[in-house]
């Protein structure tokens, strides 16, 4: 009878993990449980490379804005010294 280890939790692929090593079982469960770590560092890497991005776009943004601002302030001020 052959396991779908896909299916099983992280904590029942450990269970199985625990018996010994010689096991068929163990070492499918073992490779399921590395496949998962990569796949979640993965992801990780992938979520992280998201915020850099939205981070950079924001901090564009702002300056974008900052610079906006400031060229409607000198022409605020020069409309009312110079009307």
């Amino acid at each position: 009878m052959e396991e779908d280890f896909t299916k099983m939790s992280d904590n029942q692929l450990v269970a199985i993990i625990a018996v010994p090593p010689s096991n068929a079982a163990h070492r499918a469960a073992a490779a399921e449980l590395h496949r998962r770590q990569k796949q979640y560092e993965n992801d990780n890497l992938l979520l992280q490379n998201r915020n850099i991005l939205l981070q950079t776009w924001t901090l564009r943004l702002t300056i974008i804005i900052l610079i906006l601002t400031a060229i409607a302030v000198v022409i605020a001020i020069l409309s009312f010294v110079n009307p």
